[in-house]
């Protein structure tokens, strides 16, 4: 979708305005190069699209690639049984409060 859409003007309020336009619109756009600011001021919908390249985190904020998992990993069973009983547990005590 189009940020800005020029419009016909011919006076010297109209080319402000058109200015004033313009420089919205790339206030408005996300930096591929990295200049900041350059941050998220809401979600990024990638309409079922693949982000790609990810490099390797670093930190617990970065996204973790599948095949940065190790193989094999596994939860025990019992640690499964002990949180459904604990749900179980919390459910009856909310129910009966």
């Amino acid at each position: 979708m189009a940020r800005y859409t020029r419009t016909p003007v011919s006076t010297l309020q109209g080319i402000n305005n058109e200015l004033a336009k313009v420089e919205l619109a790339m206030e408005d756009t996300l930096d591929r190069k990295g200049v900041t600011p350059n941050y998220m001021d809401a979600n990024l919908d990638m309409n079922s699209r693949r982000i790609l390249n990810l490099p390797a985190p670093l930190t617990d904020q970065e996204p973790l690639r599948k095949g940065d998992i190790p193989t094999g990993l596994s939860v025990s069973s019992q640690y499964v049984d002990d949180a459904i009983k604990g749900l179980i547990e919390l459910y009856y005590l909310r129910s009966f409060c």
